[in-house]
């Protein structure tokens, strides 16, 4: 693998130039601490990319696929047109695919396998069955939330009851979680990691595999309630998943079981 080239806010092909926001420089931090992976957005830009990334032996083929850049970030005609929050969230309710907000542009998601169907279920039936339902709201899929200008569809939210509900957007999630597949894992991984852990509400950030009973875990921690920069590792059958923040833990046995193949 090549040495990582370490990218500068204004090279940095994810960043708004100019200003000082908070979750551009989480971003840039992310790049330049972690690992790298070649390709990135189909070779526009032609350096390594450096990001936390699990080997492919241990996430298969959940892992970076060299026939796809991995990220869902570029914006495919027609979407090209720019759009504000309040234009997009009303646009967004006349439309049947999921799509998301990034630097004014709409960004289509690609639809999930049955797996990542069922993982997202079995989630929230999990968190659901172990949360006070007079404090706490699981959604999947269809919670927006928003980051500053851009508006995110996680495919899990957790959030306090503070409101009747009525609202399109939440600003305030506790905890979020996404299933990685092959067209998101590079946005998961880097982008919305650096987008939600810059949300002052949450206090955990979680994605799942695929293919095997395990989960990537950043969890704020120590006096000044920092994110690591290097998520917790939680894998295998006997496995919990501690979310201190809500006081519960979810056992990957009762997450995966019947998933996955034996």
């Amino acid at each position: 693998m090549a040495e990582p080239c370490r990218l500068a806010s204004s090279e940095a092909p994810a960043f708004r130039r100019g200003g000082a926001d908070p979750t551009q420089s989480r971003l840039l931090e992310v790049y330049n601490s972690s690992l790298c992976v070649h390709k990135y957005f189909n070779s526009r830009v032609h350096c390594s990319l450096p990001l936390y990334f699990p080997t492919p032996s241990r996430w298969s083929s959940t892992c970076y696929n060299p026939d796809m850049t991995g990220f869902s970030e570029d914006p495919a005609p027609p979407f090209e047109a720019k759009l504000d929050k309040r234009a997009f969230l009303k646009w967004v309710q006349t439309q049947e695919r999921r799509c998301e907000l990034k630097d004014g542009r709409v960004i289509m998601q690609a639809g999930g396998t049955r797996r990542h169907v069922r993982l997202i279920g079995r989630i929230v039936l999990a968190l659901g069955t172990r949360l006070d339902g007079d404090v706490w709201a699981v959604a999947p899929c269809d919670q927006a939330v928003e980051i500053g200008e851009d508006i995110r569809y996680p495919d899990v939210v957790v959030e306090r009851l503070l409101d009747d509900g009525l609202s399109q957007t939440t600003e305030v999630p506790v905890v979020l979680i996404e299933v990685l597949s092959p067209s998101s894992v590079g946005t998961d991984m880097t982008v919305k990691l650096a987008e939600y852990t810059s949300l002052e509400s949450l206090e955990a950030y979680i994605v799942f595999s695929q293919d095997q009973p395990q989960s990537l875990v950043w969890q704020r921690s120590g006096e000044k309630r920092d994110f690591p920069s290097k998520p917790t590792e939680i894998s295998g059958q006997s496995s919990e998943i501690k979310i201190a923040a809500l006081g519960i833990a979810l056992p990957l046995s009762e997450i995966y079981r019947g998933i996955l193949a034996n």
